[in-house]
């Protein structure tokens, strides 16, 4: 029941970010872990990744820890 209501890990994501880097617009990848405090659902940042490929990488990781 409290899991619910807090639960400081119910799992890891990947968020899309736009950044310009000298005038170009790219796509950068964030890194996230998700939780649950009094009920309410947010995120923390662990990490960011330029490349896709890099981001796809450490998101199995994460879920295989």
């Amino acid at each position: 029941m409290l899991k619910r209501f807090f639960n400081s890990n119910t799992g890891y994501f990947l968020n899309t970010h736009l950044y310009d880097y000298e005038g170009d617009t790219y796509i950068g990848y964030v890194l996230c872990r998700s939780y649950v405090f009094f009920g309410i659902e947010g995120y923390k940042k662990i990490e960011v990744f330029a490349e896709k490929d890099e981001a796809d990488s450490a998101l199995r990781q994460m879920n295989n820890f």
